[in-house]
């Protein structure tokens, strides 16, 4: 960066984007923060492509050199965060998050942690929350820039400027593109994944081909940079995690970012001066730690506190990660970057070689021994692996439900039929459905995808609603064109049942499968133990509590899915039945414990392990038996 000459502003810059993002992940306001990370990645392309651009002019350019810059630059701190997360998590961490965490530690190593999340979570998913290294994904993208785009800059190096940019916006077209394309049926691909973001970089590497001017104008320079600071502004305020994200609506802020990069062309005016006072040009020296030290740091402290904040430690945490950046700016961000430690071609790559191999073997270890469980006692160890073991995970696609490439459970020559269908609530039934099945003589296909109720015309708040919708319209096109004895719908029921839509669509689905013929049974959701579980398993398992006493109490079950409950019970007829599952579950003072003799009933805080689940097992013996008048040659028991 130093072959360029230096601009305070856009250390301003980096100084709102950072301040925007951790306010936002802080939940202090601006529920559009998030933006600020796009910000960046425009800033990044805009600062890489000038770096390149100037050296290959003069001649001086190599690629190694601009690797081991970038190494320098980027490694020494975020290996600093990664160890210190690590070694955090194997206090705090109970086994099974400790191994997603060495998980992601691993795949951070190898620049590819957004491809984990992108498999594995949404970024405004409520569990990212405690993921310490979810933040990673950013980095992830930019080191994966970085090592592809100076060799395409290498490529057109000899080419007329305006074929060069006219290659650029060509694949920055089609990123944007495709990140709109990619949205309805990936989000979490289009959100972090480089195909879907590089666009943004791009935008920034467009502007260094621009045409030089000699027009000087400080009202023109306050105009574009005072209204690409007003579009920022207004993003991060009106925007939120329902926005419809990358896509379109990236292009705002990033077209914001673009206007007050290419401000200073035409002057310095008021505005640019503003971004390079003292105080945010400062913040902005240190915005790399900032980003890097700030989501740990608040994911740790969501773990503690079972993942509400209150304010004051929400902005305690915000100043301990001023605090830590600095100390982590001064003292390796600064003496890696500029001290002799480094500073042979070749220090850095051992350097990061015996970093990056390190962290790899501990995270490994971790995951090899499947979290660390020997730091707790036998009980709760026994617990942990009560826990671990949990029902399949039936996951299918809307393509295999179009082929009718689904699972069969149950007696798989049976001649009664029935489909259980759902999210994965119903995944966590299968044991019980397939033993009741079985025994019942009844082949059952299992029809399930995380996070999509089967409930026709619904739609989620979700960022993947419209790929629901379409797994939805299938499964129940399918049920009405191949119609079932009986259809068993079981869903996270509590998260729909706020939207006054719900019980319409109950209606629509129920009504649907008993025209033609199906019996319906309704499956009422397991006792969500919320924070009774996160204090079982989490940090106060540490401090030994009671834990056969922990589980929520059924009249506060009841009233926590009284919404659904309701809507359920007017839905009623004699070819719909409503089953509640929690008399099964509750023990004689009427609470849903999560252990029971040290075994855990629970795989989370709402889904049921494989024990738990098999505890139902005489629910659907029963319900199945009455609608299909199956005899199993011994009474059925009911509850």
């Amino acid at each position: 960066m130093s072959r360029l000459s230096y601009r305070a502003d856009i250390d301003g810059l980096r100084a709102i984007a950072v301040l925007l993002v951790i306010l936002f992940h802080a939940g202090l306001g601006f529920p559009g923060g998030f933006v600020g990370v796009d910000v960046f990645f425009v800033i990044s392309g805009y600062l890489i492509t000038g770096v390149i651009l100037n050296e290959q002019r003069s001649n001086t350019f190599s690629l190694p050199q601009f690797w081991i810059r970038r190494i320098r630059r980027l490694a020494p701190a975020a290996l600093a965060m990664v160890f210190a997360t690590l070694a955090m998590g194997t206090i705090l961490l109970f086994p099974s998050d400790l191994e997603t965490l060495a998980t992601t530690v691993v795949r951070q190593q190898c620049l590819i942690s957004n491809h984990y999340f992108a498999r594995h979570t949404g970024y405004f998913d409520g569990p990212a929350e405690l993921m310490p290294l979810l933040h990673t994904w950013s980095l992830a993208v930019e080191e994966q820039f970085y090592l592809v785009f100076p060799i395409l800059l290498v490529i057109v190096q000899g080419w007329r400027k305006s074929f060069a940019c006219g290659l650029l916006m060509t694949m920055g077209l089609a990123s944007f593109s495709m990140s709109i394309a990619t949205i309805p049926a990936y989000p979490n691909a289009a959100y972090f994944l480089l195909p879907y973001r590089g666009w943004e970089m791009l935008l920034g590497a467009t502007l260094c081909y621009l045409p030089e001017t000699s027009f000087r104008s400080n009202a023109l320079s306050d105009l574009l940079a005072g209204g690409g600071l007003l579009t920022i502004a207004l993003c991060s305020m009106l925007f939120s995690a329902r926005t419809p994200f990358p896509g379109f609506f990236a292009l705002i802020p990033c077209l914001g970012a673009a206007s007050l990069l290419l401000s200073l062309r035409f002057g310095e005016g008021y505005v640019i001066k503003a971004l390079s006072n003292r105080f945010l040009a400062a913040i902005g020296l240190i915005s790399y730690s900032l980003y890097l030290w700030h989501w740990p740091i608040l994911a740790y402290l969501r773990y503690e506190f079972h993942g509400d904040l209150p304010g004051s430690v929400r902005i305690a945490a915000v100043a301990a990660t001023f605090a830590i950046a600095y100390i982590s700016w001064r003292f390796i961000e600064m003496p890696c970057r500029h001290g002799p430690l480094l500073r042979a071609p070749l220090r850095p790559i051992l350097g990061l070689t015996f970093g990056t191999a390190t962290m790899v073997a501990f995270g490994l270890l971790i995951v090899d021994y499947q979290g660390l469980p020997a730091r707790y006692s036998s009980d709760v160890r026994h617990m942990i692996a009560t826990m671990r073991a949990s029902p399949p995970r039936i996951d299918l696609s809307t393509k295999q439900v179009r082929n009718r490439d689904f699972p069969v459970i149950g007696d798989h020559h049976g001649q009664m039929t029935c489909l259980l269908w759902g999210d994965s609530h119903a995944m966590a039934l299968n044991p019980a459905m397939d033993s009741a099945c079985r025994e019942a003589g009844i082949r059952c296909n299992q029809v399930t995808k995380a996070g999509a109720l089967p409930l026709v015309g619904y739609r989620s708040k979700r960022r993947d609603a419209d790929n629901h919708i379409e797994f939805t319209n299938a499964v129940f096109e399918h049920a009405i064109s191949n119609p079932y004895d009986v259809v068993v719908l079981g869903g996270y029921w509590h998260h729909g049942a706020n939207d006054p839509r719900f019980e319409a669509c109950v209606r629509r689905t129920v009504d649907g499968l008993t025209a033609v013929g199906s019996k319906v049974i309704i499956v009422r959701d397991v006792p969500d133990q919320k924070d009774h579980f996160y204090k079982l398993v989490g940090p106060s398992i540490r401090h030994n509590p009671p834990l056969e006493t922990c589980g929520v109490n059924l009249v506060d079950h009841r009233n926590f899915q009284s919404l659904a409950d309701n809507a359920f019970a007017r839905v009623t007829s004699h070819q719909v039945t409503v089953v509640d599952p929690a008399p099964f579950l509750t023990d004689d003072n009427d609470r849903c414990r999560i252990l029971v003799n040290g075994e855990s009933m629970y795989a989370d805080s709402n889904h049921l392990s494989l024990l738990g689940c098999h505890r139902l097992t005489p629910m659907f013996r029963g319900q199945l038996g009455k609608f299909l008048q199956v005899s199993h040659g011994e009474s059925i028991d009911q509850r």
